[in-house]
């Protein structure tokens, strides 16, 4: 049962779930059971194993950091031989940390138990003091790193912090709306008081656009308001909502209800979303940032592969919409994932290109979305990277600006530069 739970398990396995019953219903027949003379006694009775099992609390705490600081230090990048040479390091301190910190203190004639509280009571004072010492002095110790590099580094993180994910949208505010006029905004939710605000311009203008999606819709909204100077333009955007994987806090459902009412409001929606979410792994499991990240800058990004499931659910939320407004899907963007480590580390004038095989990747998602939407009535759908023509490095960033806030996400700049590249009829809906 166990061995089966190692080779049959994997990402899209429910957790917590039944399917844990499997090693852990396993680990507690051989307690019960591997007594002296079978089979099972006799192979976890060797040395070798013996040894793993006596060092495994200390090899448990100390594996994690060891690969978290290597993996944060080399851009997220973990090739199998470092890997292994990891793991050696990891036996080497749970050893020493066993032999001559576990061991001690298990000794009672050493250290009574009062003492052992006393002494772990003190070391998380010393930790939790220092933790926040740290914590509180962060903008020094960065201001002193800053201080020793030179201008050019300076200048890039500069120019990067400018460029903040969170901040860096066409007409962003601090309180992190978007409101640049009474009928060109973008909202995360769309409550009473908004729908009656979209009728009120619908009256004014007539029927308007919206532009709905995830966080690459926020985006879409600054591309869209950067280019054209329509009088109404609606965002109903918010990260981690897309509609392959809803929930009841996302806005899809309300979205849906209000166009399908006898007004409205809107003559034409334009969705996008994050592209690695409508991606499979070459193993198989659900699309995400780590499917890139885990690749050095210059390594192919492997076997990827489409996401039916999700590209179905999301078509057959957007066939939905159609019903009552003609929908375009403007397909995912190519994302760089292009880390800010691995910018500064390598400088504004660095020749950033896409890894390989990432362009063949989109180009697939690409071919596949424009497929299935051909058949779907009243939606279209258009090619973001078809439109964008995105040009490497000149894309990315220069020493003056970046053109992303992250490794998928564009900047204000990005917004602007690429809401330039939009056609005229961009906010028309046409036939396919």
């Amino acid at each position: 049962m166990i061995v089966y739970a190692i080779f049959a398990f994997d990402g899209r396995t429910p957790f917590p779930s039944l399917y844990a019953l499997a090693p852990t219903v396993g680990t507690v027949l051989i307690v019960l059971f591997a007594r002296p003379g079978t089979f099972a006694h006799a192979v976890l009775s060797l040395k070798p194993l013996v040894g793993v099992g006596l060092i495994s609390y200390s090899l448990y705490l100390w594996h994690q950091p060891i690969f978290a600081f290597y993996r944060h230090y080399n851009d997220f990048i973990l090739p199998p031989a470092a890997a292994l040479y990891l793991i050696v390091v990891a036996f080497v301190l749970a050893f020493i940390s066993y032999r001559f910190v576990e061991r001690p203190f298990r000794d009672k004639v050493k250290f009574s138990g009062r003492s052992v509280f006393a002494i772990s009571g003190i070391v998380g004072a010393i930790l939790l003091v220092s933790g926040g010492a740290v914590q509180l002095r962060f903008q020094d110790y960065k201001n002193f790193w800053l201080a020793h590099q030179s201008s050019e580094v300076r200048s890039l993180v500069a120019i990067l912090e400018e460029a903040d994910p969170q901040l860096s949208n066409f007409g962003m505010k601090e309180d992190m709306s978007q409101i640049l006029s009474d009928c060109r905004f973008n909202v995360t939710k769309l409550d009473a008081g908004t729908q009656k605000r979209i009728l009120h311009c619908a009256e004014i203008y007539g029927p308007g656009v919206l532009i709905l999606g995830d966080s690459h819709a926020i985006d879409l909204f600054g591309v869209v308001a950067s280019k054209f100077d329509a009088p109404f333009i609606v965002g109903i955007t918010q990260g981690f909502c897309r509609p392959h994987t809803p929930k009841k806090s996302c806005q899809y459902e309300s979205v849906l209800k209000f166009v399908s009412g006898s007004d409205p409001g809107f003559g034409h929606v334009i969705f996008e979303q994050a592209g690695f979410y409508l991606m499979l792994a070459a193993d198989g499991k659900k699309g995400s940032r780590a499917m890139f990240n885990k690749h050095g800058l210059a390594e192919d990004v492997g076997a990827l592969a489409v996401d039916e499931d999700h590209a179905r659910k999301t078509l057959s939320y957007l066939r939905q919409l159609a019903e009552h407004v003609p929908v375009t899907w403007v397909g995912p963007r190519i994302e760089p994932h292009i880390s800010r480590r691995a910018v500064i580390k390598r400088g504004c004038s660095f020749g950033f290109a896409l890894r390989p095989g990432l362009a063949a990747a989109f180009g697939r998602l690409d071919t596949h979305l424009r497929t299935i939407v051909s058949a779907a009535p009243n939606v279209r759908y258009r090619s973001q990277n078809d439109i964008m023509d995105f040009r490497w490095p000149d894309d990315f960033m220069n020493c003056d600006t970046t053109f992303w806030s992250d490794g998928d996400h564009y900047s204000e700049s990005g917004e602007v530069r690429f809401g330039q590249r939009l056609p005229d009829d961009f906010l028309v809906f046409r036939e396919q």
